[in-house]
């Protein structure tokens, strides 16, 4: 009895190893399926963005392609400014409806001297945009290139600029440019006021003392 009972409980020890291990594999092999899936859709991201961003380059052309890093200085009662340029081609053998559009941090900081025209086919424009900007600190965004060719749909480019902003150095010394400037017209004032008050008390002693003379 004693040895079945050995045996028996031996099969059921094998058997849970068995499963144990059979959902060990399980597991793994969802861990790995699961990855390889997160990878390929990674994969096919990617490949799809940089197919997208070479047909924009490819027949949107725009020069530079990035509009850079801007480093600006903020002055006392005046923003910051800055006037740069960037042009825009159309490669196509048709016509291209363009629309430009602040993104990012520079939706309301960004103007351009247009925002709306048509390229004909191997055609381009240059455009002028003013970046103003009223605080300091780091502004991120760009301005989106959306191209409506003709026949062909819809392409669009993201020109990238970012901007750092710094107040001026110069700004202590503003303030008291401004206190030194408003103390020497009060000055002056106060004097002018003095001189005028002695002029007015002299003539009125003068023509007291010619009514008495009278």
């Amino acid at each position: 009895m004693r040895e079945s009972l050995n045996l028996s409980n031996g099969k059921n020890y094998s058997l849970r190893q068995s499963i144990s291990g059979d959902k060990m594999i399980n597991k793994k092999t969802l861990l790995s399926s699961g990855f390889m899936f997160g990878f390929l859709f990674m994969l096919s991201f990617l490949f799809s963005s940089i197919y997208l961003s070479g047909l924009a380059s490819a027949n949107l052309v725009v020069d530079p392609a990035k509009l850079g890093i801007l480093r600006l200085q903020l002055f006392p009662m005046s923003p910051a400014v800055a006037i740069r340029e960037f042009r825009v081609g159309n490669t196509y053998d048709v016509p291209m409806y363009i629309e430009l559009e602040p993104v990012g941090d520079m939706k309301d900081l960004i103007t351009f001297s247009e925002t709306n025209f048509t390229l004909q086919a191997n055609q381009s424009k240059t455009i002028e945009y003013t970046v103003t900007i009223k605080e300091s600190g780091y502004y991120d965004g760009g301005v989106l290139i959306k191209a409506n060719i003709e026949n062909k749909g819809f392409v669009g480019y993201r020109a990238d600029l970012a901007v750092f902003v710094y107040k001026s150095n110069l700004q202590p010394y503003f303030y008291v440019a401004i206190a030194a400037v408003a103390i020497a017209v009060a000055s002056v004032f106060i004097l002018f006021f003095r001189k005028t008050s002695r002029r007015a008390s002299q003539t009125t002693h003068k023509l007291k003392r010619k009514s008495e003379e009278k």
